[in-house]
């Protein structure tokens, strides 16, 4: 396991690419092992002068401020913008404008990068539906026929295997893309631009760690979440009374959901963590659970609602192509092959858009948590000033 207080973001060989560990003084600074980059606070800071508790070490260098070296900007100033995003705690509206910026900024490693991950899961997963439609055609042909079992049990599962085939696929997929697209925004923050060759390069050897990291959060949420209905279960089948059962069940089903929702947004930030910190599995979902304390309404807000927007966006761009391909479906086995092929396409365009823009979402509020508890800003605007 790495440890995270060393670490470098993806393509640290690139100018600017590295963003400095917690606790690391400025350059020729005396060596405290408690140091915590000072950082810009908005003016409303309970910190008095919009300074964040901490050491302050002379030569520290902040473009901008006021004051000459040495001096954070107090309230008022202007914090510098290298990039997408301005090095100071963020709102939620530059968020938003921020995860849309990056992808203005980067089209062909955003946009085109996620229509062409976007388009290969569905060149695995429109011949599985074909299949599926194609035996269950198969069933369907004649219909005064009695239905044989072992063929409609042989259709159900290949259809059920088809299903599974595709959604790893996709799982796999959005995983890798969501990693590129976490690089490129580590770029983007610092004005500068990123290729798919170099994405898929500073990523690549982080690929499989980042699928068993999405995959192990998403069983443990899964447990959790399922955890509730045990007592249901139990009580079922001890044949309790019925309001017993419906009362503990809903309890218990609430009590799990609610801890599994805890969970899923304390958990949030560790992919941004393990593509750009290079710490190992566990490690990233610690550093990310310490990340968002004492800030979980702050990020749980914020995910939802970059996810109500994302879904509302899908929703429009996908329309079309769902009215285009209704009147193709079928009564009996649903959507025919044409229907298929233009449903995909919907698919491609809406994930094309969606896809970057929740990665921005997420990427931004790990680099907002980390320039509001470590006062990362510092750093990187000497970072983009050197670069």
């Amino acid at each position: 396991m790495t440890d995270p207080q060393n670490w470098a973001a993806p393509g640290a060989n690139q100018p600017g690419a590295p963003y400095p560990p917690q606790g690391t003084p400025p350059p020729g600074a005396p060596q405290n092992p408690g140091y915590q980059n000072p950082g810009y606070q908005q003016p409303g800071s309970p910190y008095p002068g919009g300074q964040y508790p901490g050491a302050q070490y002379p030569g520290a260098q902040y473009p901008g401020a006021p004051g000459g070296p040495g001096t954070p900007p107090g309230p008022g100033a202007v914090a510098p913008k290298p990039g997408v995003i301005p090095l100071r705690p963020l709102g939620v509206g530059e968020i938003l404008d921020g995860a849309i910026a990056y992808i203005r900024a980067n089209p062909v490693a955003t946009l085109g990068l996620a229509a062409i991950v976007v388009t290969i899961t569905q060149l695995v997963e429109v011949p599985l539906g074909i299949f599926a439609l194609g035996q269950l055609a198969g069933l369907t042909a004649a219909p005064g026929d009695p239905a044989d079992p072992t063929a409609i049990a042989g259709v159900l599962v290949g259809s059920v295997a088809g299903s599974a085939v595709g959604a790893l696929v996709s799982f796999v997929a959005i995983t890798v893309l969501s990693g590129m697209l976490i690089a490129v925004l580590s770029q983007a923050v610092l004005g500068h631009k990123m290729s798919i060759g170099a994405a898929w390069a500073a990523v690549r050897s982080r690929i499989p760690g980042l699928v068993g990291l999405t995959l192990l959060i998403a069983l443990l949420l899964v447990l959790v979440a399922g955890v509730g209905v045990v007592p249901l279960v139990v009580l079922a089948v001890m044949q309790a009374n019925a309001a017993v059962v419906v009362l503990v069940g809903v309890l218990f089903v609430l009590l799990s959901w609610a801890v599994a929702l805890f969970l899923g947004v304390s958990w949030a930030l560790a992919a941004p963590a393990y593509v750009l910190e290079g710490v190992g599995v566990t490690a990233a979902m610690r550093r990310s659970f310490q990340l968002v304390r004492k800030q979980w309404w702050r990020v749980f807000g914020i995910s939802l609602l970059g996810g109500i927007i994302a879904v509302i966006i899908g929703a429009i761009l996908s329309l079309p192509f769902s009215f285009a391909a209704d009147p193709m479906s079928d009564p009996i086995a649903g959507v025919s092959i044409v229907g298929l092929l233009i449903t995909s396409v919907g698919t491609i365009v809406a994930t094309t858009v969606t896809a970057p823009f929740s990665a921005g979402i997420t990427g931004l509020l790990y680099f907002d948590q980390r320039i509001r508890r470590e006062g990362l800003d510092i750093e990187l605007a000497r970072t983009a000033q050197q670069g």
